[in-house]
């Protein structure tokens, strides 16, 4: 679903949303640059959670986190899972559920220039990183995006959390079958 043409990220930021998937791969949430120099994917990966980042063309982080031994379908067993990525000057972490965090160092502390569409659950013409990950099938709800610019712009921080409950056709509630 695309959810808003021009959408800034930032130097740091918070995301956090549940999910219910019926699949063990598919993109989650999409936001990029108009010239794919910028972007942060979360995506489902054969059952892992993968959040890949791009800061003008240069850092290309991944942070997995990696679901239980035992259960390789942990993310697709018809539970609601709870995602929250924090993104600072200096790192990415990535939170799931219960289990400690997974972390990246970052290199640089740029700006992640993301002037461009963001997306919830499908995106059309995928760049190379992600264009072979599926359609999402599944729930997402409680979608959470604050970004924290440098100016700590609290209003502007508001607008992108309030914009994802007022698109139409979000519903807060998840088939069974």
């Amino acid at each position: 679903m695309f959810l808003e043409n021009s959408f800034h990220l930032g130097q740091r930021f918070n995301i956090s949303f549940h999910f219910k998937s019926r699949v063990k791969s598919g993109l989650l949430l999409a936001a990029t640059s108009r010239n794919d120099d910028n972007y942060l994917f979360v995506y489902l990966d054969k059952g892992n959670i993968v959040v890949t980042l791009l800061q003008n063309n240069i850092d290309e982080i991944h942070v997995v986190h990696w679901p239980n031994d035992n259960n390789d379908n942990e993310m697709c067993d018809g539970q609601w899972h709870t995602v929250d990525i924090q993104k600072d000057l200096t790192f990415i972490r990535l939170h799931v559920d219960k289990y400690e965090a997974d972390e990246e160092s970052l290199l640089n502390d740029f700006d992640l220039n993301t002037n461009g569409p963001l997306y919830i659950g499908r995106m059309d013409n995928l760049p190379p990183i992600v264009d072979d990950i599926p359609i999402y099938i599944g729930c997402i709800t409680n979608v959470k995006i604050i970004a924290i610019d440098n100016d700590n712009d609290e209003q502007n921080s508001i607008r992108h959390a309030k914009a994802l409950h007022l698109v139409d056709g979000i519903q807060y509630s998840c088939p069974t079958n």
